[in-house]
């Protein structure tokens, strides 16, 4: 159901609101938009937006125009992974259910229905969570396992069934 493409960091930054990283794979090496980039150990690291020829550009978890969904790996409670800027070691995981059973130290991984990331890439682990204000879900600050700072061998993830998902999606919409 997946593909992979090894591919390198040639340039990142961290240090924006909107963070981006170029690879060095592109349209002949079999790159798209829309493909996952992780760790060669499994870390999320973002989501393929542009390609050319030879190098593909990478909007990362740090860059908040981005959002995906995630999942408590011990609990199965689903919820939303954002960055809001600020630390690049911590990002946002909210819209969890005030009924998970979550705890300092649990892992978060990607949800299986982004579409982008296998289920068992993982994205950190929650480093302290309180309930929102509205009082029916939890806000969590989850500690990036992936170092956005420090990556440059990378994995390119196809999902081959994620467009055949995506449209019967939409037509269930319609």
């Amino acid at each position: 159901r997946y593909e992979y493409v090894p591919a390198k960091v040639v340039s990142s930054t961290t240090n924006r609101l909107r963070n981006f990283i170029t690879l060095d794979k592109g349209f002949r090496d079999g790159v798209s938009a829309d493909m996952a980039v992780m760790t060669p150990e499994g870390y999320a690291v973002g989501v393929v937006v542009d390609c050319s020829e030879n190098f593909a550009v990478a909007k990362t978890l740090l860059n908040v125009d981005f959002r995906i969904g995630g999942v408590l790996a011990e609990d199965g409670s689903h919820g939303s992974v954002v960055w809001r800027g600020g630390d690049t070691q911590l990002i946002d995981f909210v819209e969890l259910s005030k009924y998970a059973n979550v705890k300092e130290g649990d892992l978060v991984r990607a949800a299986g229905f982004s579409h982008y990331f296998p289920s068992e890439a993982v994205i950190g682990n929650v480093e302290r969570f309180e309930l929102a204000e509205n009082g029916t879900s939890y806000n969590c600050k989850v500690r990036l396992t992936a170092d956005m700072g420090r990556l440059f061998n990378v994995v390119l993830v196809r999902n081959t069934g994620a467009g055949e998902a995506q449209s019967l999606e939409e037509k269930s919409r319609n």
